[in-house]
This record gives C-alpha cells, structure tokens and sequence, in this order.
C-alpha cells in the first residue's frame, strides 16, 4: 500500500513509500454483521481489490522467510454460521497444521485465540474444535526435534450468529 495515498501500491510507488497493510474485505451481505462486531473495512474496498494481480513488495522473494508449520483447516478467512436447529457440541471445524517439507517436529500445539486447543506429538497434527460466535485466530506453534520454536502464520475465521 502506499502510506501517502492509502491505495494500492504501484510500480510507480517510491519504495520508501510502501507499506504491508492487512484489510478485511466481508461480501456485502456480511457488511453489516462486519460493522457491527467491529470489522473494519477499508472505504474503497472494490477499488482496492479490483484488478489486483500482485503484492508490490520491497522484499525479494527468495529472500522471504517460509513459516516452517502452515494451518491447512480452516481456510484463511472462512466464514461459519451457527446454526439454532443443532446442539452446540456438534458444530464443529476441524483444525489442522503440517510441517514444512524436511521439518521434524517434536510437538506441535494448535490454538484458538491464544488458548491451546490440543498438543499433538504424531501426525495427523489436527483436532475439532466448536465453533463461537465471532472473530477468531487459529495458529500453530511447535517445536522441532532440536527444540527450537516453529510458529505458522495466523488464520482468521468468522462465526456467525
């Protein structure tokens, strides 16, 4: 993005200029569950979104660091709905996280905002996890066989009323 104009970076854009930004985009007709439960979305969100073919990035690709434990449920920015004809206890989603490919890991912990959810010292690495009405975080933290920390990037996930 470019800090001084608030859109989407260009070629053009001055690389001192440019900065990560992360932006939910709800489809329009969970904008207003959005608005309120406090989801900000960006003014000119169609605009922003619209054409969008690639990231301008100040860091060069294969310089990029890889996360070494990636989340593989749920999807990035799924949205669930509760729905009043099921017991609570049956609505469920599966969460799940894999190591990189040539990482052995010791553990791996999932959480659900910041809470442990299960740890897990053999594959599959995944446990069901019941749904709660808003905004969640889903993360994966391990450890490999040398005891160093492993940390996947964070998913976010909806739950509707």
């Amino acid at each position: 993005m470019d800090a001084a104009t608030g859109e989407p970076a260009t070629a053009d854009t001055p690389p001192d200029r440019i900065v990560e930004k992360v932006i939910t985009v709800l489809p329009p007709e969970l904008a207003a569950w959005g608005h309120e439960h406090g989801v900000v979305a960006p003014q000119n969100a169609a605009r922003q979104t619209a054409g969008v073919q690639r990231v301008a990035s100040n860091v060069k690709p294969e310089t990029r660091n890889l996360k070494p434990l990636t989340i593989t449920s749920p999807d990035p920015n799924s949205v669930f709905r509760l729905s009043p004809s099921l017991p609570a206890e049956a609505q469920r989603i599966l969460v799940a996280a894999r190591p990189a490919d040539g990482v052995s890991v010791a553990r791996i912990t999932l959480y659900v905002d910041g809470q442990p959810l299960a740890e897990l010292t053999t594959p599959p690495y995944r446990a069901w996890w019941t749904l709660q009405e808003g905004v969640h975080t889903v993360t994966a933290v391990g450890y490999d066989v040398e005891g160093n920390r492993l940390e996947s990037e964070a998913v976010m996930v909806a739950v509707l009323e």
